[in-house]
């Protein structure tokens, strides 16, 4: 459910996704973005309810994170963090560009 949160409000934003679920050797890219000329990978984390979903993406997950998006074939311009509240009647979205 987050992933598609995140995808959703990235489209908003004018970026295109481009895959989602990304196997690699290393781990897995959540989201592949265009933006503005740029191939994004998006790392999303995801709670229910209120708290900093961000705030599990530590140094050992960016390490992975980073790892996983040069293992992708072709260009990665940035790797970006989204976090996703969901609520029972909302949602709240956290962008992070360049993780």
């Amino acid at each position: 459910m987050g992933e598609r949160c995140a995808g959703w409000f990235l489209q908003r934003r004018g970026a295109a996704v481009l895959e989602r679920n990304i196997r690699v050797t290393d781990g897995e890219i959540d989201l592949l973005v265009e933006l503005d000329g740029l191939r994004i990978a998006v790392e999303v984390k995801t709670i229910v309810g209120a708290g900093d979903p961000l705030g599990r993406i530590d140094a050992h997950k960016r390490d992975v994170v980073y790892r996983s998006a040069a293992a992708l074939d072709g260009r990665i311009d940035r790797v970006d963090a989204i976090g996703v509240e969901l609520f029972d009647d909302h949602v709240a979205i956290r962008w992070v560009p360049s993780l």
